[in-house]
């Protein structure tokens, strides 16, 4: 049985992942969400990087991680991630906690709908190099 504190953060997860899907194109959540922890969320999207989106959030003070928490000291990719969809880039991990608001996940999603399409967007000009 899940504990209120467990509930209210899984309602916020949700929310996130809900939010995120509507938001911007190319995402996908790499889990399902009712066989998951109530408070981990992770997500590919299309076209970034992992590392260049961990680094622009952590620059506007959103904590996020582009490996598995097994691996989140190690270089290579864990074999979760390398088995989610096959994809190696624009994985994040996102980790709610007890302070945790809805203010925070309006937030977290404001700044992705700003930064993923710069990521993007340099990303094809790079590939056009």
């Amino acid at each position: 049985m899940q504990s209120k504190e467990s509930k209210r953060i899984q309602k916020l997860r949700d929310s996130l992942a809900e939010k995120i899907l509507k938001k911007i194109s190319g995402c996908t959540v790499n889990s399902d969400l009712s066989h998951s922890l109530p408070n981990i969320l992770n997500i590919s999207i299309d076209g970034v990087e992992s590392d260049a989106l961990v680094l622009y959030l952590d620059a506007v003070g959103i904590a996020v991680s582009g490996k598995s928490a097994c691996k989140s000291s190690d270089s290579v990719p864990s074999h979760v991630i390398l088995a989610v969809k096959g994809k190696r880039e624009g994985i994040v991990r996102f980790s709610l906690g007890r302070g945790t608001t809805g203010e925070d996940i309006a937030r977290v999603v404001g700044e992705l709908a700003r930064i993923v399409p710069l990521l993007r967007e340099s990303r094809a000009q790079s590939d056009a190099i």
